[in-house]
């Protein structure tokens, strides 16, 4: 248990890749966004969102490039851009066993764009929805477990602190009953006999006893000091924000509507390539679903970028420092604000060094419970040794029969504070034990903030990224989720100029928006 050392954090891919986006010169620096005493730096914090925006940038950028080129197909193009400006495609149904090849290369294109973004949906949602709540899960778990164990902790000290202070009384009385000329030959001075056999006992025991002076009790109360910062405050708020984020991050809201739209539009490209379906379904397809998918689209921008702006966030929290580290960041953050004392000594320890070194104040507790076992050893040796010696130690001493009876009950109530001093003391050390208080840290940052939550970013990023590449294609083809129209018909399926006697304009089921 001794030899335990924290564990080395691994970076997964996707923590490497985040960090290292272009910044265009703005800090990488998460930490930068706090000033000195500890508030936010709101021109540090738009420094460093400004240089978390490439994503969102270059996504903006083809989105705007993807509008452009609709607007180009359908205004400037018209019908002559076929099924690019939302047309029908044209065929000669009269060949009935050889349809057109380029038709059919482009709607099975689209047949695998449409599967694309149903994918795209299911993995968001799976991927998401379980990831999330994991990690939600653990990261609750892991400051739960922590609190309960800073409680115990702080329990345990205070219950030391009681059961020191009543054993000092105790070994002080003690002391105090052997040097009170107890025997007439004992005496702390040079008059000591060193020949005396209850001389030398009683000698060793107010010798031990009496080095057991400040029973690290300054020491206990660092330990207990460092371990109440606000645990319970901080569970609550770590408890409300995971809730926050499982129900406001929750991806079914985007996941959802994607997997619908996608299989209506998958089901619209089978029903238009094998040309069949009824004309209310393509009319619902044409004014209600695509518009809806061209605002998804845009969602789907949205959605990337807090997800890549969560990554690059993760990534720097995770790997943004000299040493790659989660406990890297945890370092900068205290240096940040200026937090000393006994609470910076145990993360140093626990958390930062990886349980490397020495925590001073577990030091000083082990040696008090050193210093117990050898005063209860001594104590009882003392009281053994007056026990069957009794008789003879009295008239030794120049002492009436019965004059070493006070002694006996002294000692003994002393060996039993003493044991219950030295069971506290090692429910203590069990509890201080690096590793048991490692291992939560290395579960809740090493494996939950930064392998699961960038992982399940990760997915979530390329599962949309996917969705939106694929629905931006789909909308370009959209013309092919029209029933093909006969050659010898096509003068009577678009009626695209205005009626010159009732001055209206009709739609056509085999042109989409």
């Amino acid at each position: 248990m001794g030899d335990y050392v924290a564990p080395a954090y691994e970076p997964i891919g996707p923590i490497k890749s985040f960090h290292a986006v272009p910044r265009f010169g703005h800090t990488s620096d998460i930490t930068d966004i706090f000033a000195d005493d500890g508030s936010l730096d709101f021109s540090q914090l738009l420094d460093y969102a400004l240089g978390s925006i490439f994503i969102a940038a270059f996504l903006l950028a083809s989105y705007l490039l993807f509008i452009v080129t609709v607007a180009v197909f359908k205004v400037c193009f018209g019908k002559s851009a076929g099924i690019l400006a939302g047309h029908a495609f044209i065929e000669d149904k009269s060949i009935i066993f050889e349809k057109p090849k380029k038709n059919s290369y482009f709607r099975g294109f689209v047949l695998f764009l449409t599967a694309a973004i149903l994918s795209g949906g299911f993995i968001f949602l799976i991927k998401g929805t379980q990831t999330v709540r994991y990690v939600a899960a653990d990261v609750w778990d892991g400051t739960k477990g922590f609190s309960i164990l800073s409680q115990k902790l702080v329990d345990t000290a205070d219950l030391m602190i009681d059961f020191g202070n009543s054993s000092m009384a105790l070994r002080d009385n003690l002391i105090d009953v052997i040097e009170e000329n107890l025997c007439d030959t004992y005496s702390l001075g040079d008059d000591v006999n060193p020949e005396h056999e209850f001389d030398k006992a009683a000698l060793s025991a107010v010798d031990i006893l009496e080095s057991m002076q400040n029973f690290a009790k300054d020491d206990l109360v660092s330990i207990r000091n460092a371990f109440a910062v606000t645990a319970d405050s901080v569970t609550r708020r770590v408890g409300n924000t995971t809730d926050t984020v499982v129900i406001l991050g929750n991806p079914a809201y985007y996941a959802v509507p994607t997997i619908i739209i996608g299989f209506i539009l998958f089901i619209g490209i089978i029903l238009a390539w094998s040309d069949i379906g009824p004309s209310w379904y393509y009319c619902v397809q044409a004014w209600v679903v695509l518009p809806i998918f061209f605002v998804l689209i845009f969602v789907s921008i949205v959605v990337i970028t807090v997800a890549g702006a969560a990554l690059v966030a993760n990534s720097d929290l995770c790997y943004g420092n000299p040493s790659r580290t989660p406990e890297g960041f945890v370092a900068h953050i205290l240096d940040v604000f200026s937090i000393t004392g006994d609470t910076r000594s145990a993360i140093d320890y626990y958390v930062v060094d990886g349980c490397r070194g020495e925590y001073n104040q577990k030091t000083a507790v082990e040696e008090l419970l050193i210093q117990v076992k050898e005063g209860s050893i001594t104590a009882l040796e003392l009281q053994i040794l007056i026990k069957v010696n009794q008789e003879r130690f009295e008239n030794e001493c120049g002492g009436q029969s019965g004059s070493l009876d006070p002694l006996l009950p002294l000692l003994t109530m002393v060996i039993d504070a003493f044991k219950d001093l030295d069971e506290v003391g090692e429910s203590a050390t069990d509890l201080l034990n690096c590793e048991s208080i490692n291992s939560i840290w290395v579960d809740l940052a090493h494996e939950a903030v930064c392998t699961s939550l960038p992982g399940a970013f990760a997915w979530m990023f390329s599962s949309i990224t996917g969705v939106y590449v694929a629905g931006m294609l789909t909308y370009l083809l959209r013309g092919a989720l029209l029933p093909s129209k006969d050659v010898k018909d096509v003068h009577s399926v678009y009626h695209d100029d205005v009626d010159s006697d009732s001055g209206s304009e009709s739609y056509s089921e085999d042109e989409l928006i």
